[in-house]
């Protein structure tokens, strides 16, 4: 059905969805860390990641830009999770790219190029 203004984007429309490797590796580093101090933490940063990336499938622009200096402006959007985290990623096309997880209070701009 179409919408009455072409420029709307399509409010049902799903994404696919693409974890990147570094991505995997960086939630595993920090659910590693979690686990050392409380396995239950460990399982529930994984158990929420999932939750959010999923989510991501529809209305992934919902989310505001990464504004930090050293990062290209509008390169990539934040999704906040479990108080300090953060997933980064970027959309292309038809695809939501999960580029980065990361400790929001650490200085990570040096590991997302």
């Amino acid at each position: 059905m179409p919408f009455p203004h072409d420029d709307k984007k399509d409010p049902y429309k799903e994404y696919a969805l693409n974890v990147k490797p570094e991505a995997g590796e960086m939630l595993g580093d920090h659910a590693a860390f979690l686990a050392r101090l409380s396995r239950p933490a460990a399982d529930r940063l994984i158990n929420v990641f999932s939750r959010e990336v999923n989510s991501l499938k529809t209305m992934p622009d919902r989310y505001t830009w990464l504004d930090r200096p050293g990062v290209p402006r509008r390169k990539y959007r934040k999704l906040p999770f479990e108080k300090h985290y953060m997933i980064l990623y970027h959309i292309d096309d038809d695809i939501v790219h999960i580029d980065a997880v990361v400790d929001a209070r650490m200085d990570f701009v040096r590991f997302i190029g």
